[in-house]
């Protein structure tokens, strides 16, 4: 079984300082990739809403057991939601359910308060804001159910530190463990409508810099390519065709004379 570095949810204080005892847990197999896109997310659009630039760090999906659960569910807050994918959780202890309330009012917290009415709503309404940064494992969310529906069992659960403007730490739990399949490959048959840009090339001379920077009007640039030469149709660097240019009615044209291998 592959395991990971964990943390104990609950600190202990030591000559001043609060230390949380590392463990061992089961590693989750939710790509960290797709963590880091989510707090990304949480970062970008929290910072939006607070109106000052955030910092976040991130710790690895875990699968803990559940007795580590019941620690991290225990007297913290629980805002839940449901995806056509998978039913997630943000999970907030209580002084970092108050941390982010007072945010969005520029205040700060020393964790023993209570949330107000007013700061209640607050944060029922940021964590709704934050819920479609859990897109990437819950697909389209499809029902929010709030900070006080009855707690889900979850099985994934990591980390999203937020360093600056506050200091707290943002709980997501996911109700089962996700494995990121790769997408099927593209046939080349679902390409063909795709628009691609064609460029039109005469001839490709060469020149030096100090000739073109002495060009005016009425300059003749020779090509150094035979007459009954042909021109080339590209797409990017590859000849499309081979032809002429020129005129038809009003527009410039290509006229192919002979495709490319």
């Amino acid at each position: 079984m592959i395991r990971s570095l964990a943390f104990e949810s609950a600190a202990e204080t030591s000559a001043g300082r609060e230390i949380r005892k590392c463990r061992f847990e089961r590693r989750s197999s939710l790509p960290i990739s797709a963590a880091c896109v989510i707090a990304n997310g949480v970062r970008e659009t929290l910072a939006m809403l607070v109106g000052k630039p955030v910092r976040v760090r991130l710790m690895e999906p875990v699968c803990p057991e559940s007795q580590v659960w019941n620690k991290l569910k225990y007297r913290a807050r629980l805002f839940q939601m449901r995806g056509t994918v998978n039913t997630a959780a943000f999970v907030l202890q209580s002084a970092d359910a108050l941390t982010l309330a007072r945010l969005v009012f520029g205040e700060n917290s020393d964790g023993e308060e209570r949330l107000s009415r007013i700061e209640e709503d607050v944060l029922a309404r940021l964590l709704h804001a934050l819920s479609p940064t859990l897109s990437p494992v819950c697909g389209r969310m499809t029902e929010i159910l709030g900070l006080h529906a009855a707690a889900i069992d979850l099985l994934t659960f990591f980390e999203v530190l937020i360093e600056e403007p506050a200091l707290l730490r943002l709980g997501i739990g996911l109700a089962r463990d996700v494995t990121m399949d790769a997408a099927p490959l593209i046939r080349p048959e679902e390409l063909l409508d795709v628009p691609v840009v064609l460029n039109a090339e005469v001839a490709a001379p060469e020149m030096d810099a100090v000739k073109l920077m002495g060009m005016r009007p009425g300059a003749v640039l020779p090509l150094f390519v035979p007459i009954e030469g042909s021109d080339r149709l590209m797409l990017g660097e590859r000849i499309v065709a081979l032809g002429t240019c020129g005129a038809r009615g009003s527009s410039r044209a290509f006229a192919v004379t002979k495709r490319a291998a």
